[in-house]
């Protein structure tokens, strides 16, 4: 087992375990082997949390475009049209 003061500044980051692993001795190798693994499963976690938003917002723009379409051009000339000749 590790000295406590060790394995609280690894926690901190990568960076910070592969710098106190210079001076931990035997444990250095299974410490710098802790921090990847920890940052390799957070970097996933946080992929995967991403992917799901991204669905989500995908999902949520594909049902509200279909309500939010713009009228077609010969409406919109009908209209103008209309108001046009009521002006008059």
């Amino acid at each position: 087992m590790c000295p406590r003061e060790t394995a609280d500044v690894a926690r901190e980051g990568v960076a910070n375990a592969v710098e106190v692993s210079g001076s931990a001795g035997s444990h250095a190798a299974q410490i710098v082997h802790a921090a990847r693994e920890s940052f390799v499963a957070g970097w996933q976690h946080a992929m995967w949390a991403g992917a799901a938003v991204m669905a989500v917002l995908s999902f949520s723009v594909a049902l509200r475009g279909r309500k939010n379409r713009s009228r077609p051009a010969a409406d919109v000339d009908t209209a103008a049209a209309s108001r046009a000749g009521s002006a008059l």
